[in-house]
């Protein structure tokens, strides 16, 4: 049908209305249907054109454009696809220079980028972080901090670039095991005080702040502005990095009131503050025990960290009922 036949038809109808609404009788009410009942007739049978044309001729707006969100989405996917992801980027840098490179290392370390694909572990090339960790968590957030690292200590000299590569990635392979694998309040704040380096501030931190601290954890832009005591993150010892999640995860497990479940002055109770087994021990293992307790949370050996009047009473709080707990054993 072209545009002057539907032209035609809707001046007819319009004609034809009037007329038929003269010659109804106003008081039917049964009339007044069909005259509505024809209109719509009219309406459904020329279109969505039509009806659009007539409100736009009784409001005198034009009709706006019905949100999609489908259609939103796309316009936003090709908004990224147009942009340069870094990640991609990077991945071509280091390609490219890899292969400029000559040595004997340079296949190794052909791998070790490769091995970042699919976030698979080389643990020949990470001997520290393979002999600390009993098992490997999760590797979320290795391998955009390991291309980071591996652009930041590039060099043309094959040799030296596959000794700082084997650092960060046997660093980074730990760290990310650590953050990933870390269940405990105290293993948390342990690895937030490596960046904030404010005890009494994590020690205060809520739940929430602790979650996003710990995502934060792994962005490269936070862990390159650690330090180590004199070292980074691409010069400190794996080791060193170990030794330190496990004191500062020793302080914060020492700040938490012990609170034993079981009465009072009974063995029970005892075991619990002594964190042995329910299984009745010999004296050399309660001697054994209160001995690495009390060199764990004595207050003496936080003396060096400032800590604040709150901390030090909850410190000689647990030290005294750790003392209370092996007098009663003795008996």
């Amino acid at each position: 049908m072209t545009t002057f036949h539907s032209q035609h038809i809707i001046d007819n109808n319009i004609t034809i209305i009037p007329r038929i609404a003269m010659n109804l009788k106003l008081e039917d009410l049964s009339q007044y249907i069909v005259l509505l009942i024809f209109i719509l007739v009219i309406i459904k049978v020329l279109g969505a054109g039509f009806s659009t044309t007539l409100m736009e001729l009784l409001t005198g707006k034009k009709k706006e454009e019905e949100f999609d969100l489908d259609t939103l989405v796309k316009r936003k996917a090709n908004q990224l696809n147009f942009s340069n992801p870094p990640s991609t980027q990077e991945k071509q840098n280091l390609k490219t220079k890899l292969n400029q490179l000559e040595g004997d290392k340079k296949q190794v370390l052909i791998e070790l980028l490769n091995s970042l694909e699919w976030g698979d572990i080389i643990k020949t090339e990470a001997p520290e972080s393979t002999k600390l960790l009993t098992d490997f968590q999760s590797t979320r957030g290795l391998s955009k901090i390991v291309r980071h690292f591996f652009e930041k200590c590039f060099t043309s000299d094959s040799d030296e670039l596959y000794k700082n590569w084997q650092k960060v990635y046997d660093n980074s392979i730990l760290w990310t095991s650590l953050v990933n694998g870390s269940k405990t309040v105290p293993e948390k704040k342990a690895l937030i005080l490596f960046r904030v380096n404010n005890i009494e501030e994590v020690h205060k931190m809520k739940p929430e702040q602790i979650t996003r601290e710990m995502e934060a954890s792994l962005l490269p832009e936070h862990i390159e502005q650690i330090k180590f005591n004199d070292s980074d993150f691409t010069t400190v010892k794996t080791a060193e990095i170990f030794e330190n999640f496990t004191k500062k995860t020793n302080l914060f497990k020492s700040l938490l009131p012990i609170s034993p479940k079981s009465k009072e002055n009974t063995k029970e109770w005892a075991y619990e503050v002594l964190e042995l087994n329910d299984t009745p021990a010999d004296e050399e293992v309660v001697k054994k025990r209160y001995k690495e307790l009390t060199s764990r949370i004595h207050p003496d050996k936080f003396s060096s960290l400032n800590l604040n009047e709150e901390m030090l009473l909850t410190l000689n709080a647990n030290l005294a009922l750790v003392n209370k707990a092996y007098t009663f054993l003795k008996k």
